[in-house]
């Protein structure tokens, strides 16, 4: 199992920030262990859900350490029942997602467990499936996706079908994969996620570009054009254009008054995770003024708190500016591997981040250095990527 990773001396600080909600689900758990587990584990995941920040996000951490521990006490003193399997399974996951080690196939072991009680019930394999997907295992996630379709309550998960066409897209299958979002557009089109996913499968299947809205709240228009097994995008409102392969995605946005950051991913890597800003690919836009790129460099280390080593790199064909690796030790202790990339045009600066662990740093930061070359602020020539 995934050992809880908070010092004593910590605890009592994150235990003064607890929501009043967890206090009460605590209150109910002599009555009903598993019952205040499951409102606890729902609980996060919808918080996980909003985007936390870094300082909710440790207190979320050791809330899912706090419920680790107490399921390790129900199971050890024979709780054995589908709710326990389930409520074990989702816990084990959101430490995934935190980066624990290990966490991911204790999930799958704990969904299985439960799948074995209730065979015909599809929450267990849905939730294999999007454990699965995390991980990269594409046909173990169509498999297990494929099976929740089919079991009882599969209605109650409203986004199966679009994991669903996610799982098909990372196993090749682009046809399959574009026939189940496109169904799942015709009940859920105001779901931004999948119209991105239906764009980008329309790319992979021979469409030629268009425009695409980007953001939770579909604020930007992005163009984009296709050649081959790359695109070029133009992102209207940060005022930049970029070249990447089809297996980079454009995940989200913050854009407010043309300034903000646009997110895309990278590749799945197997064996690497990718949750919060591992394989991840940032695209920074701000005014500048009259700071200089120094300055510039300067604001943007000083703003990650846990930078431990950076380092000047040079790469032949990129424009002026900077180039630095960097390691990360975030909170949830997991080393993370960065670039990034630093000019000013004008009176804009622009900053092209990758973060990635050991493992998808290394597989893709090749790719990432043709991207840098390829990136032009708005009205130049886009350059091709090789």
């Amino acid at each position: 199992m995934v050992a809880p990773a908070c010092a004593t001396s910590q605890e009592s600080k994150l235990e003064a920030k607890l929501p009043d909600e967890v206090v009460a689900n605590e209150a109910d758990a002599a009555d009903d262990s598993i019952s205040a587990i499951i409102a606890e584990v729902d609980s996060i995941e919808e918080a996980v859900d909003n985007s936390p920040s870094e300082a909710d996000l440790e207190v979320l951490v050791f809330r899912t350490d706090r419920l680790l521990d107490d399921l390790v006490h129900l199971v050890a003193a024979g709780e054995e029942s589908y709710a326990g399997f389930m409520a074990f399974g989702r816990t084990l996951a959101l430490s995934s997602k935190f980066q624990r080690r290990g966490a991911d196939e204790a999930a799958l072991y704990m969904f299985g467990r439960a799948a074995a009680l209730s065979p015909k019930e599809a929450e267990p394999h849905y939730r294999r499936g999007r454990v699965l997907l995390a991980s990269a295992d594409a046909k173990g996630a169509v498999k297990e996706l494929t099976t929740a379709k089919a079991g009882t309550h599969a209605a109650t998960f409203d986004d199966l079908d679009y994991h669903l066409a996610l799982a098909h897209q990372l196993s090749g299958d682009v046809d399959q994969a574009a026939q189940i979002v496109g169904d799942y557009l015709t009940t859920h089109p105001d779901d931004l996620h999948a119209r991105r996913l239906a764009d980008m499968l329309g790319a992979e299947s021979g469409s030629n570009g268009g425009r695409m809205r980007v953001g939770f709240e579909g604020s930007s228009l992005v163009s984009y054009a296709f050649e081959g097994p790359t695109w070029s995008i133009e992102h209207e409102s940060l005022g930049f254009r970029i070249g990447m392969p089809l297996s980079w995605k454009i995940v989200d946005e913050d854009v407010v008054d043309g300034e903000g950051v646009l997110y895309c991913t990278a590749p799945p890597v197997i064996g690497a995770s990718r949750e919060w800003r591992s394989d991840s690919l940032n695209i920074w836009a701000v005014p500048v003024g009259e700071q200089s790129l120094s300055s510039l460099t300067d604001a943007y280390t000083s703003s990650l708190e846990d930078l431990s080593d950076v380092q000047e790199r040079s790469l032949d064909g990129l424009p002026t500016g900077r180039h630095i690796q960097m390691v990360r030790t975030p909170f949830f202790e997991k080393e993370l591997i960065g670039e990034a990339f630093i000019m000013i045009s004008g009176k804009t600066g622009y900053v092209l981040e990758m973060w990635g662990d050991p493992s998808s740093f290394m597989q893709n930061e090749g790719q990432f250095a043709e991207i840098l070359k390829s990136f032009v602020p708005a009205g130049q020539p886009l350059a091709k990527l090789p």
